[in-house]
């Protein structure tokens, strides 16, 4: 991203129409779409999914080591248990 906002070096990164986005620790993208969490590596392959009773709309890491992946749905919240860790923020004090 150049000073004045423009981009450039553009490239397709993966192929899909994600709702909703979360990213772990080893900078794999976790997105939403279908009834599927598709995970995506740092170079946009495709590396692994979880798939759902139903649409899932978002998802998030989150327990005590970031290694629950929350999912919501149209009408519920899953959570499973993953081997990557989510990224995380914390605020400073």
């Amino acid at each position: 991203v150049a000073e004045d906002g423009m981009l450039s070096n553009t490239r397709l990164f993966c192929k899909a129409a994600p709702d909703g986005m979360a990213v772990d620790v080893e900078g794999r993208l976790w997105t939403t779409h279908g009834k599927t969490v598709s995970v995506f590596a740092p170079d946009g392959s495709k590396v692994g999914h979880v798939d759902f009773p139903q649409a899932p709309a978002n998802c998030t890491f989150g327990g005590p080591d970031y290694k629950t992946l929350f999912v919501t749905a149209r009408t519920g919240v899953y959570k499973v248990r993953v081997n990557a860790q989510g990224l995380h923020f914390v605020a400073p004090d």
